[in-house]
């Protein structure tokens, strides 16, 4: 209810007040933060609020983070192990908040991390043919999207400078049918971004930063 009414200092100032009370960043993260940007989505979806006031909410969400991600980074992990993921929105997508929230996790993680701004195929078959990607993740909400993401994964696959760069999945449609991850091509889904960072780092082998 917060998300949707109120300002995003008062929403940054209850995070905050649980933070204070002993409970890591991460957990508000995963367990806080994310349940109630899927529950802002369920509600468009049943008419209980509009596409404008999820929009907001999920805005003030994100804007929260941004704020508090010198504190999350504050504990990331100072390795040089080399690998990049690129996270990217499948094309026609309207939010990203999952995705910098992912992010948020890899660049603790110590990897880095490029994307973020890329909505165009032809921008992220770019960046594949020109950097070598370790791995690629792509978030999808709608059925009506797996068309364009199962060309899209074919698509940096031919494309890409790494001939073993893996594909990760994630987002509302594949935690509500993770049959798709086949389906569209991937490798791989995650159910939250602590899993993805888990699962990326059994996968993708450490190399040294060229």
């Amino acid at each position: 209810q917060m998300a949707l009414t109120n300002d995003t200092a008062d929403i940054l100032a209850y995070v905050q007040a649980i933070h204070a009370q002993g409970v890591a960043l991460e957990t508000v993260y995963l367990h806080v933060l994310t349940p109630v940007a899927r529950t802002l989505g369920e509600m468009w979806e049943r008419d209980e609020c509009s596409f404008t006031d999820v929009t907001v909410g999920l805005w003030r969400i994100k804007q929260v983070m941004h704020e508090l991600s010198p504190t999350f980074q504050s504990v990331a992990q100072e390795q040089s192990h080399g690998r990049e993921v690129m996270l990217v929105p499948t094309p026609g997508s309207a939010h990203n908040l999952g995705l910098f929230m992912v992010s948020e996790f890899f660049r603790r993680s110590g990897w880095r991390v490029s994307g973020e701004l890329l909505s165009q195929t032809s921008d992220m078959l770019h960046v594949v043919r020109k950097d070598w990607i370790d791995l690629v993740g792509l978030s999808v909400a709608y059925s009506d999207h797996l068309e364009v993401l199962t060309e899209l994964i074919k698509a940096l696959r031919l494309a890409s400078r790494n001939p073993a760069m893996q594909v990760m999945v994630g987002g509302p449609l594949m935690l509500a049918h993770p049959e798709y991850v086949a389906t569209v091509g991937a490798d791989f889904m995650a159910v939250d971004a602590q899993e993805a960072v888990a699962q990326a780092e059994a996968r993708v082998p450490m190399r040294n930063p060229t």
